[in-house]
């Protein structure tokens, strides 16, 4: 039971976040990138599967609530190492043009991607990681909300 709950809260919160980053008239137009990095592979897998689980359902809750609401899922596998974060983070927002990205799931390894995001604008969303610094030392890791 304990493994659900972080992945019924990250359905809500990708759920929450795409809502958030439709521009107004782009529901015709094409869809609003959304990068997920998580470690589909090596030590953390699990953890990666369950999220990206949880994500696929939100995805199919989204759908059904609101057809009009476009968005495409890529997944970029940061084979739980915290050197490979950066990189897959940023292949995500300059080459997969992710409008927002979520992830990843070990704070180490989030505060990679957030180092990334920051430095291209990009929001960036994590179901799991719980390092204070995430959030108190916006100077290095995004904006004070």
């Amino acid at each position: 039971m304990r493994r659900l709950f972080p992945t019924v809260r990250l359905a809500a919160l990708v759920g929450a976040a795409l809502f958030g980053a439709v521009p107004e008239g782009r529901a015709g137009g094409d869809p609003v990138v959304v990068g997920v990095v998580l470690p589909m592979s090596g030590d953390n897998a699990t953890f990666g599967e369950e999220s990206w689980n949880g994500i696929k359902i939100a995805e199919a809750e989204i759908a059904k609530k609101d057809p009009s609401v476009a968005f495409k899922l890529i997944l970029a596998d940061e084979q739980s190492k915290r050197e490979q974060v950066g990189p897959a983070t940023k292949t995500l927002i300059e080459n997969n043009r992710a409008a927002i990205v979520v992830g990843s799931v070990a704070s180490s390894n989030t505060m990679q991607a957030a180092i990334v995001c920051k430095e291209a604008g990009v929001p960036i969303l994590t179901p799991a990681s719980t390092n204070d610094k995430l959030t108190s030392e916006v100077e290095k890791y995004g904006e004070d909300v």
